[in-house]
């Protein structure tokens, strides 16, 4: 017996099996930016709409500070990833 406590040697050990549910994540971060600039990251449920992580980004006290009174002239939302806001 080894000082691992299994017989054999790793050269003819079988690879382990994955199962790809392990793979999945429940939650998703997302960088918000304003004006190309990252200004905040928010963690968020992996099955929301482009719709709730505006509402997510808008309800940040970070984001909130710079948008304040502001009009955002274009968003853009590449999806599970970033949402850039440009304001003008």
């Amino acid at each position: 017996m080894a000082l691992s406590g299994h017989n054999g040697s790793v050269h003819v050990s079988k690879w382990p099996k994955w199962d790809d549910k392990y793979l999945v994540s429940d939650t998703l971060t997302v960088v918000v930016q304003v004006n190309g600039k990252v200004r905040a990251e928010l963690s968020l449920d992996a099955e929301c709409s482009e719709e709730d992580v505006m509402k997510a980004a808008l309800a940040s006290d970070k984001i909130k500070v710079l948008v304040n009174g502001k009009k955002i002239s274009r968003s853009i939302y590449v999806p599970g990833k970033l949402l850039n806001l440009v304001v003008a």
